[in-house]
């Protein structure tokens, strides 16, 4: 009897013991997930703080080209007025060259009018294809600024797909600023050369007048080719940029991904951490199982 007590005595013991290292291996266990879940969250606010930088950023450069578009805007405008200007001299220099040719005959009025309607044709034309280039490129900052736009949205579910569409948008942006650029520059050409010709026909007097016209139309049209050649500079620059921008946002997405991964690895360290938590508890009840079932045979 007093062996049976002590055995019972002893198991009780030993089942206390076994109680105490399941208890503690389970303590453990939630241990070592409290710190996983804590780590993830960390991993995962650098993540977003990662993407928002991008985004900033993005919303930066997208700034810079409204702002570079809005300074050429004002440019062609002033040009326009130039346009104006001239077109007013070349009205003067018509007036002028129509008393002259009231002395010469019925010939060299005919010959001034049509100077001044292909002059006012010229005029036209150019202030039309300025127009045309100048809705096109606010048209294009539009779809880019949409697209910029759009490429942050998806550059957060897939930012591949989003830099491939920012960079197609901005290689179509670029090649219709060239070409617009170069009708423009065809029309004021072909315009100088119309004057000219007609210019040539007239008397001597008319003649003079209509060099000093074609000189001045000459200046204008090589400060009207310099703004379009700065203007496609800058152009080529704020498509760069968009192209830097395009390259934050797929930088912050592959630091994104690099996060996540570090965050997963770490979730799968700390879960092994637990399994082998849990494990020795489990080999140690089961030796403190073992040990009891000894002493009771005994």
């Amino acid at each position: 009897k007093v062996k049976a007590g002590q055995a019972a005595e002893t198991v009780k013991e030993k089942a206390g013991e076994a109680k105490e290292a399941v208890k503690e291996g389970a303590e453990k266990a939630r241990k070592v997930a409290g710190e996983a879940a804590a780590d993830a969250k960390v991993k995962a606010g650098q993540a977003a703080e990662t993407v928002k930088e991008g985004a900033d950023k993005a919303r930066k450069v997208a700034g810079q080209a409204a702002e570079t578009v809005k300074e050429k805007a004002g440019q062609a405008a002033d040009a326009a007025k130039e346009a104006d200007t001239v077109k007013a001299k070349a009205g003067e220099a018509a007036a002028d060259a129509k008393k002259k040719a009231q002395a010469a005959g019925e010939t060299v009025k005919d010959k001034a009018q049509q100077a001044r309607a292909a002059a006012e044709d010229a005029a036209a034309g150019a202030k039309a294809k300025a127009g045309e280039a100048a809705e096109t490129v606010k048209e294009k900052a539009g779809e880019a600024k949409e697209a910029v736009k759009e490429g942050a949205e998806k550059a957060r579910k897939v930012a591949g797909e989003a830099a491939a569409d920012a960079k197609v948008k901005a290689g179509q942006a670029a090649e219709t600023v060239k070409e617009k650029a170069g009708e423009a520059k065809e029309a004021v050409k072909e315009g100088a050369e119309k004057a000219r010709k007609v210019a040539g026909e007239a008397a001597a007097d008319a003649k003079v007048k209509a060099g000093q016209a074609a000189e001045t139309v000459k200046e204008k049209a090589g400060e009207a080719k310099e703004a379009v050649k700065e203007g496609a500079e800058k152009a080529r620059k704020v498509a760069g940029k968009a192209g830097q921008a395009a390259e934050t946002v797929k930088e912050g997405a592959d630091k994104a991904r690099k996060v996540a991964g570090q965050a997963a690895e770490t979730v799968k360290e700390k879960a092994g951490q637990a399994a082998d938590a849990a494990k020795e508890g489990a080999d140690k009840a089961r030796k403190v199982a073992g040990q009891a079932a000894e002493t009771v045979k005994e």
